[in-house]
């Protein structure tokens, strides 16, 4: 087991238990609510990079999930441990927010929305939550805009024959106490950042905490302007495994940079940039792990995730930004200002987003400090570490263990740092984002579909809002 013997430099175990274990496990899983998956790719550029797709048969939805590794085994393990994290964080339906006539079917034939300790919320209950989940939800420090904005949005509930909004418990570490969190809210502007799984609950939470971190990490840098300081091949040089990968991706034409992402505030994240030496382009791709070996591993790995050879790699190249390329990256108007937060979503979403050229700049914003990566014993002991890291860094944690079908997942939730850009922004109007009553409209268009497909005003209505949208 060459990349589990990898990590024989850390103190703890890679993982809680052996790649072919896992595997086994969840296909048990899966065979016993009759899903049957199959690889549909696999990817090998480079040596030791290895990126596998694996999904449902078509008669089973086609649902599928990406995993990456150092060999075929981790690889796999990855994809279905991913698999489980979507399942059994419901996001077999998308990421943008659970389609309300689905849910809707779902509660008659089971007679729950989305989970079995959901609980329906009133507008008062909604309006006692902490202020800092409010301040995520609805990006207004004025109170009567505030009031307008939550009437708004619960007159719409209201249309739609609730008297409130579904919420899920999650456990406030900092206040100690359980807090009901409206789903779709919470998700539509989280994602599935903060979803993970493991072979423990102390695994699955370590890399949740982790995803969370480097995501923060990302968006500080892009925000801020930051030049990360780039760590030198001496020190690459205690890693000599990641070093030959890093060497022979050199010699098929691109140059590796790798990056301290820490922030100057103890996140332990890398970055790894590979830049094409004809063209100039680049891609970025972040990883978090108190094990700087693992990081980089990890970023070496996911660099290159989905990518099935050469060509697909140049596929995903970026131009270095100018204001010719990237003028939303150097104005200050509300349009500029719009599309930078999205820039950064799509980054976060699947590495498309271009980054400030502060990235390329040589002078760092601080200085790297290894110590930064400090690993402990056990997953049990990690945790609590990056539990300390968010305590000094005023973070307020949520977190929900959704292990429903058996396999260790949960959902982690920071407020003012999950989020992968705010759904219910107000427009210049002062109302809420007319894009909450378009999909209020289309669903309702959309469903029967087989009245929708043969009624043609429908049909024309469902366009024109598609186009607004």
């Amino acid at each position: 087991m060459k990349y589990y013997s990898m990590n024989l430099q850390s103190k703890r175990p890679y993982k809680e238990a052996l790649p072919k274990n896992t595997i086994l496990k969840i296909k048990n899983i899966l065979k016993e609510i009759d899903i049957l998956t199959i690889e549909t790719l696999w990817g090998n550029p480079f040596d030791e990079i290895y990126s596998v797709r694996i999904e449902a048969i078509t008669e089973d939805g086609e649902f599928g999930q990406n995993g990456k590794g150092r060999n075929q085994l981790f690889c796999l393990a990855s994809a279905y441990a991913e698999y489980m994290e979507r399942i059994q964080n419901l996001l077999l339906t998308g990421t943008s927010g659970f389609n309300r006539v689905l849910m809707e079917s779902n509660f008659k034939e089971v007679g729950i929305y989305y989970y079995p300790d959901e609980k329906e919320i009133t507008k008062e209950d909604f309006l006692k939550l902490p202020n800092e989940i409010l301040s995520d939800f609805f990006s207004t420090n004025d109170i009567t805009i505030f009031k307008e904005v939550i009437d708004c949005f619960f007159d719409t509930v209201e249309k739609n024959n609730h008297s409130g909004i579904y919420s899920m418990p999650f456990y406030s570490l900092k206040r100690k106490e359980v807090v009901n969190i409206p789903h779709n809210l919470l998700f539509s502007i989280t994602g599935s950042n903060g979803m993970a799984s493991g072979n423990t609950l102390s695994e699955a939470t370590f890399q949740a905490m982790c995803e969370i971190y480097e995501r923060n990490a990302a968006s500080i840098i892009y925000s801020e302007r930051l030049t990360p300081p780039t760590i030198e091949r001496i020190y690459l040089s205690n890693y000599p495994e990641e070093l030959n990968i890093i060497d022979e991706i050199d010699r098929n034409g691109y140059e590796v940079i790798v990056k301290d992402f820490s922030c100057n505030r103890n996140l332990p994240v890398v970055g790894l940039i590979i830049v094409d030496k004809k063209s100039g382009k680049y891609k970025l791709n972040i990883g978090s792990d108190t094990d700087f070996q693992v990081a980089l591993s990890r970023t070496l790995t996911e660099i290159f995730q989905g990518l099935k050879d050469g060509k697909d790699i140049q596929n995903t190249l970026l131009p270095k930004p100018n204001e010719e390329n990237s003028p939303f990256l150097y104005n200050q108007d509300s349009e500029s200002v719009f599309e930078r937060e999205r820039n950064l979503v799509n980054f976060m979403k699947n590495g498309s987003g271009i980054f400030p050229e502060t990235l390329f700049y040589n002078n760092s914003s601080y200085e790297f400090n290894p110590n930064t990566f400090n690993p402990k014993k056990s997953y049990e002991e990690e945790v609590k570490e990056l539990l300390v890291l968010a305590k000094n860094l005023n973070y307020d944690v949520y977190i929900r263990d959704v292990s429903f079908l058996g396999f260790p997942t949960v959902y982690i939730y920071i407020s003012g740092v999950s989020l992968l850009g705010r759904k219910f922004n107000l427009n210049d109007s002062g109302l809420i984002n007319e894009k909450t009553e378009i999909q209020n409209e289309l669903e309702n268009l959309l469903y029967p579909f087989s009245e929708f497909i043969n009624d043609k005003t429908k049909l024309k209505r469902a366009i024109e809002n598609i186009e607004i949208f």
